[in-house]
């Protein structure tokens, strides 16, 4: 499937972010999931639906847009017509599923490589680099006595990750992330 419209709409709704969610944040979600999919063996895996909802997975972050029904309607506008109901549904089941601060456990394999692959982008330098630009985008210090600080995120989020890999692909791409935050 071409997924040129979809990039198209993600460019257009996130180019312009300095949180570290923006357009090209989503590309390397995507390229994760295209390596998790690759080697993960499953009959239930939906390659179409991870890797449009590891594009648009940001698109509805209550962190980046204060309106999302709005963004709901959106994404929904942009699929129909490309994927049947309950692809669509599924889709929109996963983007507001799989963030980090909801704590959800997830059962659906397409959900879980979605989460996989949005979660090793938030470990290794790439993550370091990102949780640093976040901090810099909400004016947060880097390192207080406060939980609200840059570093404190570190312990708070990031070094817990690699434990929370539902597959085996992400779980060893993790580890050697992992260790390049526990170097930092």
């Amino acid at each position: 499937m071409d997924f040129k419209e979809i990039k198209e709409f993600v460019y257009q709704e996130l180019n312009n972010d300095h949180s570290g969610h923006d357009y090209f944040h989503a590309l390397r979600v995507y390229n994760n999931a295209k390596k998790i999919v690759s080697e993960t063996e499953d009959d239930n895996i939906n390659p179409k639906i991870i890797y449009v909802s590891t594009l648009i997975h940001d698109c509805v972050d209550h962190k980046l847009y204060s309106d999302i029904e709005l963004q709901l309607q959106k994404i929904n506008n942009l699929l129909k017509n490309k994927f049947t109901d309950d692809e669509i549904n599924e889709i929109l089941e996963i983007i507001q599923s799989i963030s980090y601060s909801k704590h959800n456990i997830l059962s659906n394999i397409n959900a879980q490589i979605v989460c996989d692959a949005d979660r090793l982008d938030a470990i290794g330098a790439m993550g370091i680099i990102r949780t640093i630009e976040y901090g810099n985008a909400r004016n947060r210090k880097f390192d207080d006595e406060t939980d609200n600080s840059t570093i404190n995120h570190f312990y708070q989020k990031l070094l817990k990750l690699k434990d929370l890999m539902y597959t085996n692909s992400a779980k060893k791409m993790a580890i050697k992330r992992h260790k390049f935050l526990e170097l930092f």
